[in-house]
Order: structure tokens, then sequence, then C-alpha cells
């Protein structure tokens, strides 16, 4: 009898040691999920109908990998060492500088290789603090003018096109596209920073999206982010979220289900029929069978005369360009011809590009042209211009 109570008691035991077990596995954050700080706060900032856009939340709410902590006050998040507490923080906040026990934790943090987003007003933060912004951000949005740095400018309500500049694992995952928001321009961006995307919107100084310098530690820098609606877009989300995690050294996410892959094989596609069809040969030799091989035959270039618009195909385009060439300026036109692509925009089976085109030292134009994608392949369908 003793010998059987001495079994059940073991079992019993087992039992309870294993139900803890399993207790504590259940409650414990997952080994692999990603520790991540949220710092808002610090000076009032009004943004689009709100101070903190609320949305911004639901992108750290809807990602079941993410464990994350929410500060409203740098000081108190960084009174003590967080080394070992997080993998990334996000400075989403509004201030001008810390006691120095703060600034040693979070420089501490950062030359122990945690990651960094900085995103939109925390530009604005600790700018008299250059190891931060120069060092770590690779630019600043500067409040006041000072003797050495002029006040920064920003505009609200402006189209912000994304346009990818450089191949990363986030562009990878995330393509391009535009939103609504609110742009910054007279940015002190230093020259050791890596641009990702940039927009050709007037009111911005071009990158949007860029890679802080630091060397130890990987810094996401996202410019937008003032309107609470730019936080249920669903493609700046997926930009947020890849960002913390390349940040955070783990593989980004395609969450568009967009083939960034395919989309940069038609962008090289897009590129070679108007080098070869519209550099080579319209701007080159005038070769007819060159230039049909990108321009479809249905194509019609705008041109805008006293008030109208009239219509000119491809046949009496060439026509008029051999007369330019051998009559009008063949000095001009015997020069070599080069160019830039300034925005190569694919949505589905339609696409848009802007191409800079110089001759010698002269800027020519600035051209315009739609293509749709055929059985054929792509063809340029559309243009406008602007001769300068």
């Amino acid at each position: 009898m003793k010998e059987e109570n001495t079994m059940k008691t073991k079992r019993t035991l087992l039992f309870l040691v294993g139900f803890m077990l399993l207790f504590r596995i259940s409650i414990l954050p997952a080994t692999d999920s990603l520790r991540i700080l949220l710092i808002t706060g610090g000076i009032p900032v009004r943004y689009h109908k709100t101070l903190v856009p609320t949305s911004l939340y639901s992108v750290f709410q809807q990602q079941e990998d993410f464990q994350w902590d929410h500060a409203s006050l740098d000081e108190a998040a960084f009174e003590n060492d967080i080394r070992d507490d997080y993998d990334v923080i996000v400075f989403f906040n509004r201030s001008d500088s810390m006691s120095p026990s703060a600034i040693k934790h979070v420089r501490d943090f950062i030359e122990s290789g945690k990651g960094v987003v900085i995103l939109h007003s925390a530009l604005s933060s600790y700018t008299d603090w250059d190891w931060w912004w120069r060092g770590v951000v690779g630019g600043k949005y500067q409040i006041a003018d000072t003797p050495e740095t002029p006040k920064s400018g920003a505009s609200q309500g402006e189209t912000i096109s994304f346009r990818i500049v450089a191949d990363h694992p986030i562009t990878e995952a995330v393509g391009s596209f535009s939103l609504e928001d609110e742009t910054y321009n007279g940015l002190s961006i230093q020259p050791g920073v890596r641009i990702l995307y940039r927009t050709d919107n007037p009111t911005s100084d071009g990158p949007v999206v860029w890679i802080g310098p630091h060397k130890t530690s990987r810094v996401v820098v996202i410019q937008p982010g003032h309107f609470k609606e730019t936080y249920l877009n669903p493609h700046f989300r997926s930009l947020l979220v890849n960002a913390i995690l390349w940040a955070g050294k783990r593989k980004t996410r395609n969450t568009q289900g967009k083939d960034y892959k395919m989309q940069k094989t038609d962008i090289d596609a897009i590129k070679g029929i108007v080098e070869k069809a519209y550099i080579q040969g319209i701007h080159g030799n005038q070769d007819e069978k060159v230039v049909k091989t990108g321009f479809h035959r249905d194509f019609d270039m705008l041109v805008k005369e006293k008030g109208r618009i009239r219509k000119v195909d491809v046949d009496e385009w060439l026509a008029f360009i051999e007369n330019t060439a051998k009559v009008q300026q063949p000095d001009l036109w015997k020069s070599k011809a080069s160019y830039d692509f300034q925005v190569v925009d694919v949505t589905e089976d339609c696409a848009f590009v802007k191409i800079d085109v110089h001759k010698g030292t002269k800027h020519f134009s600035t051209d315009f042209m739609l293509l749709y994608r055929f059985d054929e392949g792509w063809k340029i369908v559309s243009k406008i211009f602007i001769l300068w």
C-alpha cells in the first residue's frame, strides 16, 4: 500500500510539473518575438486631427510577432540600460534634449548593434546632439533658424510618390506607391546615408526613406507620417513593418502580396524599350525600324499649340526630327544624347516614365511617356514633353 501511494504521489508531482511548464510556456512571449519600444510624446505636435495618430498603434497591434511597449516620456524610457529588453526602438517623438544618463543609455543601445526607426516628427528631436543627427539619423529637421542652419520647412496635404532608387530588402518587400501626407524640405541630410525612396514633389528635398550612416546599428528613417490616414494605408503599413523588421535583423515580408521581382523585371524592360526606341531611335540616328520596336502603331504625341492639342503620330514625328537634324539644328543633333530616368512607375499592365534628355551639355527635354503591356511586350502609346 505504501509503495502504491508513493507511485501515485510521483505521478501527481510529474503531472503538476508538466502542467506548470506548459502553463509557463503558454504565458511567456515567443522567443522569436521582436521586442520593440515605441517612443512618442515630448513637445506637443498637432498632427492631422489628433496629437498622435492612434492608427499608428494599430500597425503594431496587428503584428503577431511584435512584442512592444509604449513610452510617452523618453527621459523615463531611458532611465535604465535597455539593451537586454528591446531589439528595436521606434522614435515618433518631438524632444529637444535628454539627461546625460538617458543619452548614455540610448548610445549604449545603438552601439551594441540594436535597431532604430526614425519616424516623421522624430527628425526634429535632439537636433543639438551632433552624434545623434549626423552619425545615427543622417539628417535633421531644424525647428528654428540658427547661424549655422536655416529653419526647415513643411507642407501638408502633398501627394508623395515613393519611388524606389535602391535595391534593398525593404524596397523588395514593399514596392513603389504614393499617398497624401506632409513633406519636409531644408533637411540637413548627410552624405553617408543610403536613400531607398525619393519623391518628385517639389515641396520635398527628394529623399523620403533612407538608411542611416551608423556602422553598427541598422537605422531606417521614414520622413512622412503626419496624417492618421497614412497609417491606414496598406503600403505605408508594409513600409513601417518592414523597416522595423529589417532594423531588428529579421527577414522582411511581402505583406502586400506584390511581386517586387516581377515589378523590377518590368521596370528594366520598360527602360530598355525607352533607351532603344526613343534614345537610340529618335535622338540617335532616326532609324524608323528601331523606333517602331518600342512605339505602338497607334502612338500619338500630344503637342500643345495655342491652347489646343495636336496629335502627332510616329511617321510625322520622325519626318520632323529628320528635317530638324539635317537642316534646322544639325550641330545640336550631332551632339551625343544622355538621359536620366526620373520616374518609372508600373501598375499591372500600365506604366509611366519621366525622363530627362541632354544633348551635349544642353538640357534638351523632359519627356512624360505612357506605356501599355501588350502580348508582344511593353509599348509606348503616348507622350507629352517640355523643351528647355
